[in-house]
């Protein structure tokens, strides 16, 4: 599945259960939120956003199943936090972390489910950083699980086959 797939999935069943969803994102930078928040309160258009954050500047990849995840969390009204920023793995790592436990102390009860490349996903990158930051912020330990799809080689394989929108499970 997609991110934007397991995204909608996720966060869908656990809606219909009641649960407060919001989404934390690599694919756009922190610096960019008060655009992704205009365009989630339906003050800005899709190509609007991508423009003002300058997309096919800041980031390589396609924007197709970003686009879709990003318009299934307006359409639902579904918090999005925009987490990059410029610098090194270590300083964006840790960059993420803040925003994500200052947004966890801010809004309790949300489920927060995060979006980012394998490279953030090793035990002591990422996941440690954001279970430090949660708990210092929180005054508790999160949950967390880490779910690791979409292999870089297998993703950038099926798109130069252009087979990527074919594909629904690698």
């Amino acid at each position: 599945l997609s991110q934007s797939d397991v995204a909608r999935f996720v966060a869908r069943a656990l809606s219909d259960a009641g649960q407060l969803v919001a989404l934390g994102v690599e694919f756009l930078q922190s610096r960019h939120q008060e655009w992704l928040d205009h365009y989630l309160a339906r003050s800005l258009s899709e190509g609007e956003l991508l423009e003002a954050v300058d997309y096919g500047r800041t980031w390589c990849f396609p924007w197709t199943p970003y686009g879709e995840l990003l318009s299934w969390a307006r359409q639902r009204g579904c918090p999005v936090l925009a987490l990059n920023s410029p610098g090194d793995l270590l300083s964006r790592e840790r960059h993420a972390a803040h925003l994500l436990g200052g947004w966890a102390a801010e809004n309790p009860g949300h489920l927060i489910l995060c979006f980012f490349g394998e490279l953030h996903l090793a035990p002591d990158k990422l996941p440690l950083r954001v279970h430090e930051a949660i708990s210092a912020a929180t005054g508790s330990p999160p949950r967390q699980v880490v779910v690791h799809q979409n292999m870089d080689q297998v993703y950038w394989s099926l798109e130069g086959r252009g087979h990527l929108q074919d594909s629904t499970v690698v």
